[in-house]
């Protein structure tokens, strides 16, 4: 909405309202693998060069798909007041503005656990393993998951001024600032 109070003044008043859908690789993301170490024995040869077929590589893969089909989309509200005044050739204007962010889309980081065997070298040398199981290990794992739930919210005021052109430099002169206030606010879960 704009209104001419005179024909110098003006006063405008606009609210906006957006929303933005999920992308699909954040909704259906695909599979994220770890692995864990276990067990490692390298064999070397006479000659000091690695013996493949002797040694040994054990590795549990960790295979996690998240899933952000609950995703909803992101929100975003904004008001926003301007005054605007002109008079030979002088102008000036004032915007004061407050935007809201909401159901913000970001990255939330889980853990998970994982109890696993602990290998350790098997001390018997004529064993057909060379390691033995020896009690269990937990291994922590990381998550991470698409959610909503971040807001942000940005407020401000902006002036400008701006004079008429000057005929002996062909220039005129605008002078422009503003202050601005954001806060996020992220919704973060930490897990042990």
């Amino acid at each position: 909405i704009n209104y001419e109070i005179t024909p110098d003044l003006r006063i405008g008043l606009a609210y906006g309202w957006g929303s933005k859908a999920p992308a699909l690789a954040q909704l259906y993301p695909g599979p994220v693998f770890y692995e864990i170490p276990l067990y490692q024995r390298t064999a070397v040869k006479d000659n000091g060069a690695v013996d493949e077929v002797n040694s040994l590589y054990l590795l549990y893969v960790d295979k996690f798909t998240p899933d952000n089909s609950k995703l909803k989309p992101a929100r975003s509200e904004q008001l926003e007041l301007s005054l605007s005044y002109e008079h030979r050739g002088f102008r000036g204007g004032l915007n004061v503005y407050s935007k809201r962010n909401y159901r913000d889309i970001y990255t939330e980081m889980s853990f998970s656990s994982i109890l696993l065997g602990n290998y350790i070298d098997n001390p018997d040398q004529e064993a057909e393993l060379p390691y033995v199981i020896d009690g269990q290990k937990r291994h922590r794992l990381s998550r991470y998951n698409f959610v909503n739930g971040g807001t942000t919210k940005n407020q401000g005021i902006e002036i400008m001024l701006s004079t008429p052109k000057w005929t002996a430099i062909a220039t005129s002169f605008n002078l422009r600032g503003g202050i601005t206030k954001s806060i996020y606010n992220p919704v973060q879960n930490w897990l042990s």
